[in-house]
């Protein structure tokens, strides 16, 4: 099945300074589940730039998490260039990939035509800082930090319940990071499900949803939650000409994700 769809990964323009570190925090809301995972880019001069970024939410207190593979698809095939830093309220953690599935396009070059429907998950774990720099900062006027690192031992991690998938008219909420200038934060819209039961050639299920609010960069991975704030789907994709249009992998079609 191809469509005129586009993948929600977002292009970065963010840099890094290597400055002390703080003391972070965290909210207890189901946003607290959910964080904003940054490609960082080894530039030639040896500094590190965003690459591009997307959404991710823990489904083990350890660290396991899931997003979408077009997310991890440049750290997964140039690791030397390429590494992933999660953001989990105000301090980042390193990320390891743990399985991405293998897609059917190149999500770092442009797709003109769109892209096909195909089985699109990724399995991470956070890990201890790795890199060398204890600051993520934006560089705004002033420079805004958006992270630090984090010290010692990886702390238990609020997790979403995961639930069966999504019916046709039923209302749900999509909780990700969109692509708000300059800064990136929290992006909640409220969606209904269109269409319940898409079928798709290499048997992972979709379903179709209308939002009140455009997608935006940056929103790939997003978990897609029913009132009972279990997640329902994995936002993924979204309509090139009509942007308030998007599709979800079903979360029991796509986990386990390492299969």
């Amino acid at each position: 099945m191809h469509r005129h769809l586009a993948a929600l990964c977002g292009a970065a323009a963010l840099a890094l300074a290597a400055v002390p570190a703080a003391v972070g925090q965290s909210v207890g809301d189901p946003a607290s589940a959910v964080f904003l995972l940054i490609t960082a880019h080894h530039m030639p001069d040896g500094t590190w730039s965003g690459a591009g970024y997307g959404t991710a939410f823990f489904v083990e207190p350890d660290g396991h998490a899931l997003t979408n593979s077009h997310v991890v698809y440049r750290a997964q095939h140039d690791p030397e260039q390429y590494r992933l830093l999660a953001i989990v309220g105000r301090e980042f953690y390193g990320a390891t990939i743990v399985c991405a599935s293998r897609l059917q396009y190149d999500p770092t070059k442009p797709n003109p035509t769109g892209i096909a429907f195909s089985r699109d998950i990724a399995e991470i774990q956070l890990t201890e800082p790795a890199l060398p720099f204890k600051r993520w900062v934006l560089h705004t006027d002033p420079p805004y930090e958006l992270a630090h690192a984090h010290e010692g031992a990886l702390p238990t991690f609020p997790t979403l319940a995961l639930g069966r998938g999504a019916g046709q008219n039923e209302a749900v909420t999509v909780i990700g990071f969109g692509h708000i200038s300059p800064i990136p934060e929290v992006w909640t819209a409220s969606g209904m499900v269109t269409k319940d039961d898409i079928r798709i050639a290499d048997g992972t299920r979709a379903f179709e949803l209308t939002f009140t609010a455009p997608a935006q960069p940056g929103n790939s991975g997003s978990p897609v939650l029913n009132d009972r704030h279990e997640v329902v789907g994995v936002y993924t994709w979204y309509g090139k000409t009509q942007s308030n249009i998007g599709w979800a992998q079903r979360i029991d079609s796509v986990t386990p994700a390492c299969r």
